[in-house]
């Protein structure tokens, strides 16, 4: 459709503004330098708002009813039934408040879509469905991508790890990518003492508990090593920080493991580190952005195989994978990258060169504006 340039993002965390939220912002910022008339939609007002205003996105609340500002995990019982209920008139109202105000829409996980996606559709909008989670359920997966006239993920191994996904061709894979600034030369200075750092949030899908008894093998071969655990509590899991800092306790490492909580900026502490390590969980991780700014300064990186993590470090080629919640086996890979610095250059050389050819910022607008096109032309 000639002239047809207004994109609507929809976002159903607006309180969170992480690695999915951070990414979302250089996608927005970078779309709009490009001519579009981009905006954001959430339920609500919160940190990613307010991000993306300071940078000159508009942003305007979407009214939703209160059985459906409950998020998803707490939404049982009689309040599953109550949403439910809320949906289809939510799903009209929606689509009469989309009218004029956007020419495509772009939802942002399950819950985005399931919000807003059929509502677009009501319209007879575009809706494209951004994947940032992987969710096993089957009809729910079959109901959002049903709902979407394209699918977007980061990496094949999300798509695959999604029963009931229906795509009928209509699916790219738009791998995360790192903001320009990390792409900038910079020099490594590890500290003099073997110290492993991750990145994110404090919940228990980011395995930082494995990691603490990880750190129990990995001093018995190297009684100097520390870890650094960058992140800040997560809205809803505000106790998982005290329930870190007794494990910490109890397992007698104190003195081996710091929180020194979020940080606005992680690359000073991860250039003072000698490996990055990712210890999550099965259920998450698409393509940690964490991960990948790690690569881009060329720490060498030891992570869980999961998620879209095997496919960002090359199944083993741009850093160490290992299984889930095996604290030896996460030992023994931090421990072959301290004790061996040739092993550990090595990783980080191939990661860093890796990231500054395929994860530009450019590249991933190039990706989302042909989507774009395809759909508005076919309008």
């Amino acid at each position: 459709m000639a002239g047809a340039r207004r994109v609507l993002f929809f976002e159903a965390y607006p309180h969170a503004f992480t690695g999915a939220q951070r990414q979302l912002l250089l996608l927005l910022r970078g779309l709009a330098r490009r001519g579009w008339d981009v905006g954001l939609a959430a339920p609500a007002d919160g940190a990613f708002p307010e991000e993306a205003r300071a940078a000159g996105i508009s942003f305007e609340v979407a009214q939703l009813p209160g059985a459906l500002r409950i998020y998803g995990r707490q939404t049982t019982g009689t309040k599953a039934v109550a949403a439910a209920a809320a949906l289809p008139p939510a799903w009209a109202r929606l689509a009469r408040w989309l009218k004029g105000r956007a020419d495509l829409v772009h939802c942002c996980d399950h819950r985005g879509q399931l919000l807003l996606g059929p509502a677009a559709r009501l319209a007879r909008l575009p809706a494209v469905w951004h994947i940032e989670a992987i969710d096993r359920n089957r009809a729910l997966n079959e109901l959002c991508s049903r709902a979407a006239s394209h699918v977007v993920v980061p990496s094949q191994a999300v798509a695959a790890g999604l029963p009931g996904l229906h795509v009928d061709g209509n699916l790219t894979v738009v791998p995360n990518t790192v903001a320009p600034e990390w792409l900038e030369p910079v020099t490594r200075q590890p500290s003099d003492r073997p110290t492993v750092v991750t990145v994110g949030r404090l919940h228990p899908d980011k395995g930082i508990d494995v990691l603490l008894h990880a750190m129990t093998h990995l001093r018995g071969r190297l009684p100097a090593a520390r870890a650094v655990v960058v992140g800040g509590e997560q809205p809803g899991h505000e106790g998982h920080r005290s329930e870190l800092l007794a494990l910490r306790h109890r397992l007698g490492l104190d003195d081996a493991v710091d929180l020194p909580g979020a940080v606005a900026n992680p690359r000073p502490v991860l250039l003072e580190a000698s490996a990055y390590v990712q210890p999550s969980r099965e259920r998450t991780e698409l393509q940690p952005l964490a991960v990948l700014e790690a690569m881009a300064v060329g720490l060498p990186v030891v992570a869980t195989r999961v998620g879209g993590v095997p496919e960002m470090l090359d199944g083993g080629r741009l850093g160490l994978l290992v299984p889930p919640e095996d604290p030896p086996a996460l030992a023994d890979a931090l421990a072959r990258v301290l004790e061996n610095p040739a092993l550990g250059d090595r990783l980080g050389r191939a990661a860093q060169a890796h990231v500054r050819a395929a994860c530009t910022v450019e590249g991933m607008v190039d990706l989302v504006e042909r989507i774009y096109l395809s759909l508005l032309t076919a309008r």
